[in-house]
């Protein structure tokens, strides 16, 4: 269940150019790691001018915003969604801070199904 929502979430990310990094527990489960988690967290490597893009991105990923984007991700630098299928939570973090860029910048990358998490575009597995 987790992994077809991931899958879908690394390849919309990709096709729509945006950086990203999967973190909390989904992120210790690609490791291998058994944690109890009921939820998706995704740190974009956007500021909120790519808002639309990230809601363009949602989209395609077929999960629903959970209040008003624009007004509750501009307070909070968090789009909180959901995939209707199957209930589970994905909060899309917008981080651009330089830390947190050289993070994303720097993420491994692990391979799920079609997908590769933690890929910056234009990053190689083998880079």
């Amino acid at each position: 269940m987790f992994e077809k929502l991931l899958e879908r979430i690394a390849n919309c990310l990709d096709k729509a150019g945006i950086p990203y990094m999967i973190i909390g527990g989904q992120a210790v489960l690609l490791y291998g790691e058994p944690r109890l988690t009921k939820d998706i967290d995704v740190t974009l490597g956007v500021d909120l001018t790519q808002l639309k893009n990230v809601l363009s991105a949602v989209c395609e990923m077929k999960i629903s915003p959970l209040t008003d984007p624009e007004t509750f991700t501009r307070q909070t630098m968090v789009l909180p969604c959901s995939d209707p299928e199957t209930g589970i939570r994905v909060d899309l973090i917008f981080s651009f801070s330089p830390f947190e860029q050289m993070a994303i910048s720097r993420a491994n990358i692990v391979r799920l199904g079609s997908a590769e998490f933690g890929s910056p575009p234009g990053r190689s597995p083998d880079s």
